[in-house]
């Protein structure tokens, strides 16, 4: 049975001297997505500190919280990251493993890997390239279809759901070469760093072509990494 990753409640984001209000929202451990902006805009709320308030179930929790903006092809919505170090953060996750749920309205054909530094040969960056421009990217999560990836570069700021783009994978360690494939920018989230101030760009990528060689490489990676990562009661 897969772990509880939501709750579903009320919640309330305390922002800028105005409270708003939304109703039957899917709350994680880490924040909430999808949330329409109303009122609010993304230019001028983006990377701005808040507070919500969380009902569930007769419980109210207080979180801080960072406004995100994210993008599809379909729209832009507001996403709320919640601020490590909250002290209700620990009830929320006991909330979330009494009462929370796991989503039936998607499933992920294949199980994200979040990155590792300590598995030798895990790709902790990509160089992205789009047009004419190329961009160094840290590795969030990888999985067989699809990749997460990050950065504080302006020039991410082109970039938009729907591009395509080419992206060269850097395995570590004995791995004995890079790895090129081509993705479609599915999701764009933006966020701040509260050290620097920047803006972080986030992008999902789906995979969309990848020729037999470096499919085969691709592969033998993957393999090396999930054998690292496996429990050693599983082996």
């Amino acid at each position: 049975m897969l772990p509880p990753v939501f709750i579903k409640g009320q919640l309330v984001l305390a922002i800028d001297g105005g409270k708003y209000k939304f109703t039957n929202v899917k709350i994680a451990e880490s924040g909430v997505s999808g949330l329409p902006w109303g009122t609010l805009s993304s230019r001028a709320q983006t990377g701005k500190k808040g507070y919500v308030l969380i009902n569930h179930a007769n419980e109210t929790l207080k979180m801080a919280a960072v406004i995100m903006t994210e993008r599809t092809r379909s729209g832009e919505t507001m996403g709320l990251r919640f601020l490590p170090g909250s002290d209700n953060a620990p009830a929320l996750r006991e909330t979330i493993a009494r009462n929370g749920f796991y989503p039936t309205d998607y499933m992920r054909k294949y199980p994200r890997i979040p990155a590792a530094t300590s598995v030798q040969t895990f790709p902790l960056h990509v160089l992205a390239s789009i047009d004419d421009t190329q961009i160094i990217f840290d590795v969030s999560n990888l999985s067989p279809s699809g990749i997460l990836i990050a950065t504080q570069s302006a020039l991410a700021r082109s970039i938009v759901p729907g591009h395509r783009i080419a992206l060269t994978l850097d395995p570590r360690g004995w791995f004995p070469r890079q790895i090129h494939v081509t993705g479609l920018v599915c999701r764009i989230i933006e966020d701040i760093d509260l050290a620097s101030g920047n803006t972080i760009y986030h992008l999902g990528i789906k995979f969309t072509r990848v020729d037999e060689v470096n499919k085969m490489f691709f592969l033998d990676l993957l393999r090396d990494i999930l054998e690292k990562i496996r429990p050693a009661s599983s082996k």
